[in-house]
């Protein structure tokens, strides 16, 4: 199987080889008219010679790469393994001197330029290693991963890589140390020595381990896991590496080692965020620009990681972590959609090729530079089986807490981060720092080296070769029923409509007389097992799952379509992604309500009282709203997929299946209903919001029109390639004007407000301007207290959009709508209020102080008494609804009929008669009777009552 593979190199380096010759013969013949030319031609070489040796072995390095890839596709020997050998094989032969000046007959072939290629890969810079290639593993790493998963799996990451790594630390030091106790090797090793060394050993490199659970199908969690702790350690080993080595070089730090730690760490995250921040910036103003998008990136990664330890001298891996988690998810929506696919593919060859180079390079090294005795051996040997025994005692350490966190780890899960606790490229680059290091004592050196390269080459051949038959007998990569169920049912519909298109192919002329058996033959054949009851029973939890992925998907399309901006997107794709993580054992419609997705804080609601802050905290409660409105009308496109992508798995189902089917219909058709019925809501309350959005869309949806039109006629072959180019550049400025500058809508000012109000439609004009100066537009999310039962607050409102519920002492009294005032009353009366008011939707309303209002009815009597025949309407209905004589009238006859009353006002001291049939309320004032006082609001009795000044009574001639 490897020998086509082992050929093909063999026989690229030979042609490269003649090639080379023959350019060395040809330039040997042109150097031969006289000897002054040709020392004049060695001289101006040797000026001017460039050593192509490095740009030889990255070519060769690639060759190799790419042939690997494809020859070992279908091999069990891990793709960096492979490299490594042949990494092993180039530095051995590279080490006997392999590559020299051969001759063939009366020609020689010089493959010394292959020796100088490898001497160059042997005695590479390890800084180079670190400033080249890290920003692209790292960076790379940190963008791909799902942030929603890391988030679950941080805690427990962290855990590992700093606790964790810093028991790992001492364990191996004292483990170290103890070698020398024993006198078994080691030395002239110290504690230092052993501390570094633990540092540079603890740090797990996850490349091979987590690429084998993608291709296995293991969790993705268990795989965020292992790659978060890779990332965040390397970051806490490499600190912590510094810290010690610049003690023992001499070059020891100021200050505190702990301060220092904590200054390197935390000084890296933060330049990571700020260049995130800024770049993120920048992209936002860049529209379907990928040559511009990419190159920023690129050059930030290289800059976060430059800045970082170049100039700040803090951790340049921690800072490259927090800049590609946050490009990876604030960022992600400010990319252009088009460019991220692009994206992700060059940084996908990018890491593959900077993984080529790494462990082909590392190979090399361990080959050439490794110095060793026999008993080195015997000390790897034991090394190996320490560092095990280490990680073992710092998972089972901090296995308790690590269960309780996030998602949480099992024992299987526990296994599998222990053997896959790889060693790789980053250790080695700091042990080729000491081996560089001439302060440190040459046998130290060496044997640092050697016992890291060890390490490194043991863990990838053992653990990393291996992983795949513990994944497998853990069973962690076991399918579960209901997903073979679904896997199964998705078989049959494949296979069923394959049968359909055969018979509709057979009837076409062209083709009935083709043999479709053979036809048969070339297609895949699908397996078919036997469905028990138990998988039915847990079906519902894979489809579930299917369905979300799904509806996922439809943001990520309509966020790319231009059709859901990128906060909505956020919103709704987190909502998703915390359903997803409940496998699919909820109902899709267990959702938060759209409108308590965006709340306001009550301090934006407190401050619009404010001129300027006031203004800023409406602008942001509209901002919010119209997210809502996207976040709806997003939510409903996505049900709408679900449906087509439900009724798809009906047809493929069987009779039991259709009934579980049916429920996770249902449970669609209510998110459906529940998307609408805020839709038609937010529209009839805040038109404005409504209007505008629609007219962005509208417009968005035009303009993708345009541009799919230019592709069709492009295909069609009625434009040319340079003609579509110039339409689609006319179209994508138009789409960036449409997101940077989207349709606005004006907020509505006081005087628009009150002229919805009906019981103010005929006060003349003059009257209605002055009114309108005096009350304030505000506006609250659902859920917030206007008003607070048994406190004294200032003002009255009215009910413009949205609507209220009014509870006293937690009980349900009324909902008011549009029109209706609050706490009239006790404004003007300067007592507590008798109720709680709280909005039951996104609410608009008109405020004006006490003072104001006891103007405006001193002033203009007229809308005073509509107001107090408003609040007597209110009040009678509240006391009516206290007795049972009219509880068969519902609340909507019961204020028809209250609508025939008047209001009755006494400035002074009355006597008054209810007679029989009538019925009256005292809305104001107070009932006088010898003993005692009795305040209103209550229903008066029958007869005479003497009345206080200023007294006001609702009545009714008859109520029957």
């Amino acid at each position: 199987h490897l020998y086509p593979y082992f050929k093909s190199i063999s026989l690229f380096l030979l042609l490269i080889s003649i090639v080379f010759n023959l350019h060395a013969n040809n330039t040997s013949e042109v150097v031969t008219a006289s000897t002054v030319q040709q020392e004049h031609v060695e001289k101006t070489h040797q000026t001017h010679h460039t050593d192509t040796s490095p740009l030889f072995f990255i070519i060769i390095a690639i060759i190799i790469g790419a042939l690997t890839r494809f020859f070992l596709q279908k091999s069990a020997l891990p793709f960096t393994v492979a490299l490594l050998l042949i990494g092993f094989g180039l530095g051995a032969l590279g080490r006997i001197n392999y590559f020299d000046i051969y001759e063939i007959g009366s020609s020689e072939i010089d493959f010394s330029f292959l020796d100088k290629s490898i001497d160059w890969a042997t005695n590479i810079d390890p800084h180079l290693l670190l400033y080249v290639f890290l920003p692209i593993l790292i960076f790379e790493a940190a963008f791909a991963m799902d942030v929603h998963v890391f988030k679950k799996t941080f805690v427990n990451a962290t855990i590992m890589a700093v606790p964790g790594i810093l028991v790992a630390i001492i364990l191996s030091a004292v483990f170290v140390v103890g070698l020398t106790y024993f006198q078994i090797g080691l030395g002239k090793w110290n504690w230092t020595i052993s501390l570094l060394f633990g540092a540079v050993i603890s740090a797990t490199d996850p490349v091979a381990v987590v690429s084998i659970l993608k291709t296995l199908g293991a969790s993705k969690k268990l795989g965020t896991l292992i790659e978060g702790e890779s990332l965040l350690n390397d970051g806490t080993a490499i600190v912590i590496f510094m810290v010690i080595y610049s003690g023992l070089t001499g070059d020891a730090i100021e200050g505190s080692p702990i301060v220092e730690f904590f200054r390197v760490s935390f000084g890296g995250i933060a330049i990571g965020l700020i260049i995130g921040w800024m770049l993120i910036k920048w992209i936002k103003k860049v529209f379907n620009d990928m040559f511009v998008e990419i190159s920023a990136i690129i050059a930030a990664a290289y800059l976060t990681f430059f800045i970082a330890e170049h100039f700040f001298s803090v951790s340049g891996v921690l800072a490259l972590v927090a800049f590609g988690l946050i490009m990876a998810s604030y960022g992600r929506t400010k990319i252009s959609p088009e460019v991220q696919h692009f994206l992700h593919e060059f940084w996908e060859l990018a890491a593959f090729i900077a993984n080529t180079l790494i462990f082909l390079i590392v190979g090399v090294v361990i080959a050439e530079r490794t110095v060793f005795s026999p008993n080195d051996f015997l000390v790897l040997g034991l090394i190996y089986i320490g560092i095990f025994i280490i990680r073992a005692i710092v998972i089972v350490i901090f296995y308790p807490a690590m269960k309780k966190f996030g998602y949480g780890i099992t024992k299987n899960d526990a296994y599998v981060l222990w053997f896959g606790a790889l060693r790789g490229a980053i250790g080695l680059a700091l042990a080729l720092i000491i081996a560089g290091s001439e302060s440190i004592d040459a046998e130290i050196r060496d044997q640092f080296l050697f016992l890291t390269a060890g390490i490194v080459t043991l863990t990838l051949l053992i653990n990393a070769t291996t992983i795949k038959v513990l994944v497998n007998y853990l069973g962690l990569t076991k399918l579960s029923s209901s997903k073979k169920l679904a896997i199964q049912n998705t078989n049959n519909y494949i296979q069923q409509s394959a049968d359909n298109n055969i018979e509709r192919l057979k009837e076409d002329r062209y083709l009935k007389r083709a043999n479709w058996s053979v036809v048969r033959d070339y297609l895949p054949q699908y397996d078919s097992t036997t469905v028990n009851s138990k998988q039915h029973d847990e079906s519902i939890s894979e489809y579930r799952r299917r369905i979300l992925e799904k509806e996922k998907s439809s943001y990520w399309h309509q966020f790319k379509d231009g059709l859901l901006n990128d906060r909505a997107y956020d919103i709704l794709t987190n909502e998703i992604n915390d359903i997803l993580d409940m496998e699919g054992n909820v109902s899709l419609s267990k959702r938060n309500d759209l409108e308590n997705a965006l709340n306001t804080s009550s301090f934006l609601a407190k401050v619009q009282n404010y001129p300027l802050i006031g203004t800023f905290a409406k602008a942001i409660f509209f901002e919010k709203l119209t997210v809502n409105y996207a976040c709806a009308k997003g939510f409903i496109t996505a049900q709408e997929d679900n449906i087509k992508l439900l009724e798809s798995m009906i047809r493929a189902a069987n009779e039991k299946d259709v009934k579980t089917l049916n429920i996770i219909s249902e449970e669609i058709n209510a998110n459906r209903i529940e998307g609408l019925t805020f839709i038609r809501n937010l529209g009839k309350e805040y038109p404005e919001i409504y209007n505008a959005i629609a007219t962005k869309e509208a417009t968005r949806m035009m303009l993708n029109y345009e541009k799919h039109t230019v592709e069709r006629l492009v295909k069609k072959g009625r434009i040319t390639a340079d003609e579509a180019s110039k339409l689609t550049s006319r179209i994508e400025n138009k789409m960036k004007e449409l997101r940077d500058s989207p349709p606005v809508f004006e907020l509505p000012n006081a005087q628009d407000l009150l002229a919805e109000i009906k019981w103010l439609e005929n006060i003349d004009h003059k009257t209605f301007n002055h009114i309108s100066k005096l009350f304030e537009s505000k506006v609250y999310d659902a859920g917030k207290v206007l008003l607070s039962e048994g406190k004294i607050e200032d003002g009255m409102f009215i009910v413009v959009r949205g609507s209220v519920k009014v509870t006293m002492k937690t009980k349900l009294i009324d909902f008011f709508g549009p029109g209706s005032t609050i706490g009239e009353v006790a404004a003007l009366n300067n007592t507590e209020r008798s109720a709680t008011v709280t909005t039951e939707v996104p609410t608009t309303i008109l405020w004006i102080s006490s003072i104001h209002l006891k103007n405006l009815i001193a002033d203009y009597s007229i809308v005073g008494d509509k107001i107090w025949e408003i609040t007597a309407i209110e009040y009678t209905s509240y006391l009516l609804n206290q007795t049972t004589a009219f509880e068969d009238l519902t609340q909507y006859q019961l204020r028809k009929k209250l609508a025939s009353g008047k209001l009755l006002s006494f400035e002074d001291e009355a006597s008054f008669e209810l007679l029989p049939m009538q019925i009256g309320a005292l809305i104001d004032g107070s009932i006088i009777e010898k003993s005692s006082v009795v305040e209103s609001p209550i229903l008066l009795k029958k007869g005479v009552q003497t009345l206080s000044r200023g007294s006001k009574i609702y009545l009714i001639d008859n109520l029957s």
